[in-house]
């Protein structure tokens, strides 16, 4: 069902070429974020900055963190990626990768790793940005597997916007869902 609802999105976005504003790869973004581990949910905020090397390159950070109880988990994210030109932007990722879960009393795991993927970024107004991936992600300790996102900007000018995602990740046996909402400044 998942896997069907993002192939239908991002069938949807991919005809969708109109004259519309320019894609920005240079913004900071923060806002509510919930990730869901089988039947552990937690709760909690989300950071995201990009910054433009040049017209195809940019590279990119993030940080998540919840907590569920007395239980905190956080990710963060650092790297580099490419997109090509136009309305509808083809693009291909790759990052280092760090989850960290906090048990309290002294007790926490951590571990490192990658994730590389691609997907779509898809201008359809001057107000309105769909977007769409797939990835592959190990972390050691904690699973890899295949994922996917979708993704969309509603922007009130040239700098502020607010943004919505989902992105599911199949690691190992366990299954990661994180809903995230907050607001953009693009510059």
């Amino acid at each position: 069902m998942k896997r069907t609802f993002f192939a239908l999105a991002l069938a949807a976005a991919l005809p969708m070429s109109a004259q519309a504003g320019e894609i920005s790869y240079n913004y900071v973004q923060g806002g509510y974020s919930a990730t869901s581990v089988d039947s552990a949910d937690f709760n909690g905020f989300g950071l995201k900055g990009s910054f433009a090397f040049n017209d195809s390159f940019y590279g990119f950070a993030s940080y998540d963190s919840g907590d569920d109880s007395s239980v905190d988990f956080d990710q963060t994210t650092v790297g580099a990626g490419w997109h090509t030109a136009g309305d509808t932007q083809w693009f291909v990722e790759a990052s280092y990768v760090r989850n960290e879960v906090d048990f309290g009393g002294g007790f926490n795991s951590s571990d490192n790793g990658y994730s590389v993927g691609g997907g779509v970024r898809a201008k359809l107004s001057d107000k309105f940005e769909l977007n769409g991936k797939l990835s592959y992600t190990d972390v050691g300790d904690f699973g890899d597997g295949l994922g996917a996102g979708v993704g969309a900007l509603l922007s009130f000018n040239d700098t502020w916007g607010t943004y919505a995602a989902y992105d599911y990740s199949d690691r190992d046996n366990s299954n990661l869902d994180t809903w995230s909402l907050g607001v953009r400044a693009s510059f």
